[in-house]
C-alpha cells in the first residue's frame, strides 16, 4: 500500500499569499474569499491549511502580507465551518511564551481534538522583531537551543495536566500547568533549510517543511534525512512549499508567469524581502535570490511548478517520487485558481494513493 501524500494551502491567511506582485488578482485575504476557499478545499480532500506568520508587510507599492491574520485565531474561527481539514497556527517562538502557546493550543484542541497542529518557527525577520526586542545577535545565534527549550516545555504542558519544573538558558519555569481535556500529542511542523535548522526539526517535530529547487538533488538529500533520522530512532515527514501556476496551455502559464513576476514585480517589495535574508546572515540564501527576483516575485523562493494541466500532473508526480510526503501550494489568487487546479489536475489523481 502506497503512503498518503498530504496536500494543503500555504499562506492563505495574508494579502499578497506568496507573491511580491502588482498583479490586479494577487491575493487580498479578503475574509468571505477566505471563507469559502476553505470550505470549498474542505469539501475537496484537502488535507492542510498552513499560514504565514507576518507582523509587516514588505512595503512598495502593494505592501505584501501587510494584512495577516493571527494564527492561533485563524484556526479557532475556522475550525467550526469545516469538517475534515487540519489547521496550523505559525508561531514566532521568540515572540510567544511556550505556557501561552501550550494555553492557547489546548483550548483549540480541546474542541478539535484531531484537526490542530503548530508550525514552529525559530528565526524571525529583524524589522518584526525590533516590535517586540532590541536585536540581540548572540540570542539569534542561538536560536535552535532556544527552540528546543521552548519545545520541551510546550510539549509537557500539552501531554499532561501535571505541573511542571524547567531550568534552562532561557526559560525558568515553575510549578507549570495547562490543565484540559484531550491532552494529545500535537503534530509539529518546522520550517528549515539549514543544518541545524533540519537538526532541530528531526529531533523535535513530526514534519520537516524545507525548499528545494532541483529534484534529482533533493531526492537523494531527502532520502538521507529520513535515515539520519530513523536512526535516532525517529520518523521525519518531509513537506514542501510549492507555487502552482497552471493554465490551459503551457505559453498561457508562461505569459501570466512573466506578467505578473516580472512586469508587474513589486520591485520594492522584492528588494526589501532579498535585503531581510542579507540582515539574517542567510549567505547562501541571499546570493541564490539577488539572482532570481523574479523567483521572488513569483513566490518567495518556493519552487514552481507550470504548466497545462498535464504537465503539472507530471511535476507533481515527479515531486511525489522525491521522497516528500507532503505539499502547501500557494497561487498568485488561491480561490480563482485552486478550483481550476483541482477539476483539471487533482482530478487525474496525480497524488493518488492506489
Amino acid at each position: 500500500m502506497k503512503k498518503k501524500f498530504y496536500i494543503g494551502l500555504f499562506g492563505i491567511n495574508s494579502s499578497s499569499g506568496l507573491s511580491l506582485t502588482k498583479n490586479k488578482d494577487r491575493w487580498k485575504a479578503n475574509w468571505k474569499e477566505i471563507i469559502e476557499l476553505v470550505k470549498y478545499v474542505d469539501r475537496n480532500n484537502f488535507d492542510f491549511i498552513l499560514p504565514l506568520s507576518k507582523w509587516k508587510g514588505w512595503g512598495g507599492e502593494t505592501n505584501p502580507n501587510t494584512l495577516s491574520y493571527e494564527t492561533f485565531n485563524f484556526a479557532s474561527l475556522l475550525l467550526p465551518i469545516t469538517n475534515k481539514i487540519l489547521f496550523y497556527s505559525t508561531v514566532h517562538l521568540p515572540f510567544v511564551h511556550p505556557v501561552f502557546a501550550a494555553k492557547a493550543a489546548s483550548t483549540i484542541l480541546s474542541a478539535y481534538p484531531k484537526r490542530y497542529g503548530l508550525n514552529l518557527v525559530c528565526g524571525w525577520n529583524e524589522n518584526e522583531y525590533q516590535m517586540f526586542y532590541k536585536v540581540n545577535k548572540e540570542f539569534s545565534s542561538n536560536r535552535y537551543m532556544y527552540g528546543a527549550e521552548w519545545t520541551k516545555i510546550f510539549t509537557n504542558l500539552t501531554n499532561t495536566n501535571k505541573k511542571i519544573n524547567f531550568s534552562g538558558k532561557f526559560f525558568q519555569i515553575k510549578n507549570a500547568e495547562v490543565f484540559f481535556e484531550n491532552k494529545r500529542d500535537i503534530p509539529l511542523v518546522s520550517a528549515a533549510y539549514s543544518s541545524d535548522g533540519r537538526k532541530f526539526a528531526t529531533k523535535y517535530c513530526k514534519i520537516l517543511f524545507t525548499m528545494f529547487d532541483n529534484f534529482e538533488r533533493t531526492k537523494k538529500i531527502n532520502k538521507d534525512l529520513i535515515s539520519q533520522a530513523k536512526n535516532q530512532g525517529k520518523k521525519i515527514e518531509l513537506y514542501t512549499p510549492i507555487h502552482i501556476i497552471c493554465r490551459k496551455s503551457n505559453l498561457e502559464a508562461d505569459d501570466f508567469h512573466s506578467q505578473y513576476s516580472e512586469l508587474e514585480q513589486d520591485k520594492i517589495a522584492v528588494h526589501n524581502f532579498i535585503k531581510n535574508v542579507a540582515i539574517a546572515d542567510k549567505k547562501t540564501l541571499y546570493k541564490i535570490m539577488k539572482s532570481k527576483s523574479a523567483t521572488i516575485a513569483s513566490s518567495c523562493g518556493s519552487k514552481i511548478i507550470k504548466g497545462n494541466p498535464n504537465e503539472v500532473c507530471e511535476q507533481l508526480r515527479e515531486l511525489k517520487s522525491a521522497n516528500f510526503t507532503g505539499a502547501a501550494f500557494s497561487f498568485v489568487n488561491y480561490l480563482k485558481e485552486v478550483k481550476f487546479f483541482k477539476e483539471k489536475v487533482l482530478n487525474k489523481k496525480p497524488l493518488s494513493n492506489d
